[in-house]
């Protein structure tokens, strides 16, 4: 019976004792701890500049690639890749569409100047020196084409990969 009374006045203190509802004030999220660092140091500039343009990015995790920090990260339910150089510097960041959600100009290219081909994979990419442009992989046999596009269809880049080179094995 001691023990019962003692327990309900122990409960009773600690409850008096909490903030009103239940809030727990001034308590701050440590960002950091959402960051997971799977190559190498990641320079504080650049977590500094990451974390200034997506502070709502949540699953951060990072690779290094040369002198180039790249991240996946998810913000507002979608999956997005950013790049920043070592100094800090915001290179693009891309995010996967669906087909469909290409620009008009480029579906009409890719369907008189590369017809036949599948699209493999299109990606909405923002970039610092380009602005907006698109990425669409497309297929055709071992064929493979990476092609970079201004909205208005115009195209930036175009890179020709074929899968049956036999030069990766040696």
């Amino acid at each position: 019976m001691k023990s019962s009374v003692f327990f309900i006045l122990f409960a009773l203190l600690i409850s008096c004792s909490s903030t009103p509802n239940g809030l727990l004030e001034n308590k701050e999220v440590d960002t950091d701890a959402k960051i997971e660092k799977e190559s190498g140091d990641i320079p504080d500039v650049v977590l500094k500049n990451f974390k200034a343009k997506y502070h709502n990015a949540n699953s951060v995790k990072w690779q290094k690639d040369g002198d180039i920090f790249d991240v996946e990260f998810i913000l507002d339910g979608q999956a997005y890749e950013a790049e920043f150089d070592k100094t800090g510097k915001w290179l693009e960041t891309e995010k996967e569409i669906k087909n469909g959600d290409l620009p008009e100009a480029i579906q009409k290219v890719l369907n008189t100047k590369y017809s036949g081909y599948e699209i493999g994979e299109a990606e909405y990419v923002e970039t610092a020196d380009y602005g907006i442009i698109y990425e669409v992989v497309i297929e055709k046999g071992d064929k493979e084409i990476e092609i970079y596009f201004y909205p208005d269809g115009m195209i930036l880049k175009e890179e020709t990969e074929d899968d049956n080179d036999e030069n990766d094995d040696e």
